[in-house]
């Protein structure tokens, strides 16, 4: 079981507009534990507006009391179409005309909330496996594995999403839309992809190197019938020479140094359909 926390800090999770508090998460994390859950994992975000170290820490160490088997620490991302991203853009405005403002922490600041809180994560014995996420021995994710290793999944219901066959598809949202296509017999599905070949392997990259372990060689061999290096031969002794790739026992894997600047190294294996 996943549950989305995000933050420890009422005044945080009241900026963000969420509707539960500290107290209510950790009814919902005991009544789990109750139910027989013994795998749970907590989200948490970094780059709050106005987050300190203080204020990540406090979640942190306030999640790590409960002794989940997992926790995810993503960035805040500020979406397009939400309310926060309205807000944001209008204290952008605002700021432009010194007043007050929802701050949020700049490029330098984000890096070491970040640094500090793996830190943290590490000392209480959740080992990094993945850019985001953290887990006691053995109780790595299998579903976000198999996420980044392109396994394929069957998604079922409104809005669920798949992959089968080299084929994403994504089924309709809307709960009136959808149960008006089943009544007619009609296919739910909204939006659906066929990945080329090059597409392929673009994904098997940049998903299979956002663990820590990185991409098989072999595996990739394997799926494509082409060396690895035959498609990103430069690609990869380019970041190996600025020390974000390394290359051993097999596997293609970003350096602690190509994990901080991840999502640059991960779009030069970007190829075009």
């Amino acid at each position: 079981m996943s549950i989305g926390l995000q933050s420890a800090n009422d005044d945080e999770l009241e900026l963000l507009g969420r509707v539960h508090d500290f107290k209510k998460f950790e009814q919902t994390y005991r009544e789990a534990q109750l139910a027989g859950f013994e795998n749970i994992n907590v989200d948490l975000m970094s780059g709050l507006p106005y987050q300190t170290w203080n204020k990540l820490s406090n979640s942190i160490k306030k999640v790590i009391h409960l002794k989940p088997q997992h926790i995810s620490l993503y960035s805040l991302i500020v979406e397009e179409g939400t309310e926060f991203y309205e807000k944001y853009h209008e204290d952008v405005e605002r700021r432009e005309k010194d007043l007050d403002t929802v701050a949020l922490p700049d490029l330098d600041q984000e890096y070491e909330l970040l640094k500090n809180a793996q830190a943290l994560l590490e000392e209480w014995g959740y080992h990094q496996y993945e850019i985001s996420n953290f887990a006691k021995e053995g109780k790595e994710c299998i579903h976000n594995i198999g996420y980044w290793k392109r396994v394929p999944y069957l998604g079922v219901g409104l809005g669920a999403a798949s992959f089968i066959d080299e084929v994403r598809y994504t089924n309709e949202s809307n709960l009136l839309t959808y149960i008006d296509l089943l009544e007619k017999d009609e296919s739910v599905r909204v939006e659906e992809i066929e990945l080329s070949k090059r597409d392929a392997m673009s994904e098997f990259m940049y998903l299979g190197l956002r663990m820590n372990q990185g991409v098989s060689r072999q595996e990739f061999f394997d799926t494509f019938h082409i060396t690895i290096e035959a498609i990103y031969d430069k690609v990869i002794k380019k970041n190996e020479s600025l020390g974000l790739l390394k290359v051993a026992e097999g596997r293609v894997f970003l350096t602690e140094k190509g994990m901080d600047v991840s999502n640059r190294v991960m779009a030069e294996f970007l190829l075009d359909s």
